[in-house]
């Protein structure tokens, strides 16, 4: 609200504010002067006030003076289901949801340090039901489903965040649309869940990564606000080591001549770029060309890419060798061989982890690879853990393991060449 961000802006140093009471829910000025009419608090601030240090703490950036609540139902695009929470570097807990209160409004706290952190656990729609009556009659801190005691750090993860974490990878792959309506407060969330991501990490943009209401931003520099937050460049952005190689390729515009802007578009002269690129790749390396819409269009999904020049591209990158095409944008996991010689390189799209759930559950791909096999599994959010909800073992392309067979890095294949 307006006092709380106000509050944000002051430091020890100053400047000093003097939030007044009044309005529905101005819980900080009714902490520091009650419930008092807000001419008489401003006079005595005047007259006789003091200055007075208050406790507060911080989520993300985002500071806060009174309570947060994280987790549901505050907070469903960012935990799926229970969160996972420590307090003071303790052992790791979970809840439906974690609420931190300031000293200053708690009503358990004896010193005016740290927090106070109340886990909400209700098992059933019952408990849930009996929390609530208890809140409206009398302390719900002394119900059952509440665990309650001061800290001062407190660390909180959504579930996929800690996956990612407790499995070893060698590269953690994000296909694009990490914000909805591309506003600074979503870049700025979206780039400090992406830095609390294991290393190494690549991004790709997305169709919502364009700054939405912008009109200027849109025909000029729709991708600078992803650029700023991410730290990857939207075009001709590469990850390389001796195990894989990622290139990436844009396909969202921040405009089309088309009715529909959310349809993607791949430009042949890109293509190319990204197949000289894939071509050069080390041998034995998996291949991966990463972009955000699917350039094969899956039968029977929730939506569809519409890719200018698509198709084409597709068979462009596996003539380069490529063993992966990943995409997000449908919101569905799915893998398809792509047409072309042995039928070994492979079109495959990815859940989501937004709220816009389009008939999957919430999940992610996590893929695994050896000389013979390339599995891709889509872990799906059971509301309590994401586990396995569908495997696709797809043969790998052998062609590439060996320099004799691989495509020539220094010339390019006849689909490429023929891209005019």
């Amino acid at each position: 609200g307006t006092a709380r961000s106000v509050a944000a802006k002051a430091r020890p140093d100053g400047p000093m504010i003097a939030p007044l009471p009044g309005g529905t829910m101005n819980m900080l000025p009714k902490a520091l002067y009650g419930t008092g009419d807000w001419k008489a608090a401003l006079r005595h601030a005047l007259e006789e006030g003091e200055p007075q240090t208050v406790s507060g703490g911080e989520v993300g950036g985002e500071y806060f003076y009174c309570a947060a609540i994280l987790g549901s139902p505050a907070l469903r695009r960012a935990f799926s289901g229970r969160l996972r929470f420590s307090l003071d570097g303790g052992g790791r807990r979970r809840a439906e949801a974690l609420v931190l209160i300031s000293p200053m409004i708690s009503k358990a706290m004896e010193e005016p340090t740290g927090l106070e952190a109340a886990a909400l656990d209700p098992s059933d729609a019952t408990q849930a039901f009996r929390l609530a009556a208890t809140a409206l009659f009398s302390d719900w801190r002394h119900d059952p489903a509440v665990s309650t005691r001061p800290a001062k750090r407190i660390d909180v993860r959504a579930a996929a965040l800690e996956y990612a974490h407790a499995t070893p990878n060698d590269l953690v792959l994000i296909t694009g649309d990490i914000t909805q309506k591309g506003y600074p407060k979503e870049f700025a969330a979206a780039g400090r869940w992406m830095r609390a991501m294991p290393e190494p990490r690549f991004v790709i943009v997305g169709n919502h990564d364009v700054p939405y209401w912008d009109a200027v931003a849109r025909l000029f520099h729709p991708w600078k606000a992803f650029e700023t937050a991410t730290g990857f460049p939207a075009h001709d952005g590469q990850f390389c080591n001796e195990t894989v190689m990622v290139r990436g390729v844009v396909t969202a515009r921040g405009w089309q001549a088309r009715p529909n802007w959310s349809k993607g578009v791949i430009d042949l002269d890109q293509t190319r770029r990204a197949a000289e690129a894939l071509r050069q790749a080390p041998i034995g390396a998996l291949r991966i060309l990463a972009c955000h819409h699917p350039l094969i269009e899956m039968i029977g999904a929730p939506m569809t890419g519409e890719v200018k020049r698509g198709d084409e591209a597709a068979l462009i990158f596996a003539e380069a060798g490529v063993d992966l095409i990943m995409t997000g944008h449908v919101h569905v996991p799915f893998a398809l061989a792509i047409d072309l010689a042995d039928r070994c390189s492979y079109a495959v799209g990815c859940g989501t982890l937004s709220h816009r759930e389009r008939g999957s559950p919430p999940g992610f791909n996590q893929v695994d690879w050896d000389a013979k096999t390339i599995t891709v599994t889509a872990l799906a959010w059971d509301g309590a853990a994401y586990r396995p909800h569908q495997v696709w073992r797809l043969p790998r392309r052998q062609d590439t393991r060996r320099a004799a067979t691989a495509p020539d890095p220094n010339a390019p294949g006849m689909l490429e060449k023929a891209a005019v």
